[in-house]
């Protein structure tokens, strides 16, 4: 793909009248990293505060709920649902250097009334009692900018709350420590009423972002919810310090049965 010329830009029309969603798997996406700094910018501070902006390469898919988010860098084994138009999706990928692009996108109509349907809303949608939810670009170490989407998990039959951890250092939302609550303003992750267990009582939470996810103090520790639909939604501005730590996450998922 690096020889083809930019715009490269594909139509995806659906199946069937009875098409809703397309799902995106990227069984290879790699594409020119997000800038370190902005080359447009007039001042300094500027430049690195456009950090995480995909300036030399983009991918965007249009559909019937607006544009998705843009993305660049490395998303192998990512994905994305995207509603399906009745004129058509376009996927465009967009660059201006002459690196090499690769990519295979894998792409599956959804139909309409099945009751495995994916929610409306969900950028990306995970099964299955355990599993591992990844910001975009993860694997290169580089939150994106300007990020606004929701990961969804299905509850499964006879699980009733779920709990969020991480490995060291694989929550990274810009901050040097743990933030949580309304001290997490322009960068975070939202997990509505994110608590330190499941029980009814405790103190609960809707915002994470910093160092680690936590509900309390400064060390990571798993974050309980019961709130359905179970989601982990997505929150970043166009305005990264460079001094900020920011890889982005890596959030491993267990879903509970004890819900007291």
């Amino acid at each position: 793909t690096g020889d083809d010329s930019s715009p490269c830009t594909v139509t995806v029309c659906p199946a069937s009248s009875d098409v809703c969603q397309l799902r995106l798997d990227f069984d290879t996406f790699s594409i020119d990293d997000p800038s370190t700094q902005d080359s447009s910018a007039s001042s300094a501070t500027a430049k690195f505060n456009a950090r995480g902006t995909c300036q030399d390469a983009q991918f965007y898919a249009t559909s019937d709920t607006g544009v998705s988010p843009i993305i660049c860098g490395t998303n192998t084994g990512y994905h994305m649902i995207i509603e399906a138009m009745d004129d058509c999706n376009e996927l465009s990928f967009n660059w201006i250097t002459d690196s090499t692009r690769t990519w295979d996108i894998k792409i599956t109509h959804l139909p309409c009334n099945v009751p495995w349907r994916v929610p409306d809303g969900c950028m990306q949608y995970f099964t299955g009692v355990t599993g591992t939810v990844y910001s975009y670009n993860y694997a290169s170490s580089q939150m994106l900018n300007n990020q606004q989407y929701s990961n969804c998990i299905r509850q499964e039959e006879g699980y009733c709350a779920i709990a969020y951890s991480h490995a060291t250092n694989a929550f990274q939302i810009s901050g040097d420590t743990a933030y949580f609550g309304s001290d997490c303003s322009t960068d975070y992750v939202m997990i509505p009423r994110g608590a330190s267990s499941s029980a009814e009582a405790v103190a609960n939470y809707d915002r994470f972002c910093g160092a680690a996810l936590t509900t309390s103090g400064t060390t990571a520790s798993t974050v309980y919810t019961k709130f359905v639909p179970f989601q982990i939604g997505v929150y970043t501005n166009g305005n990264e310090a460079q001094s900020e730590p920011s890889a982005g996450f890596a959030i491993y998922y267990a879903q509970q049965t004890t819900c007291s």
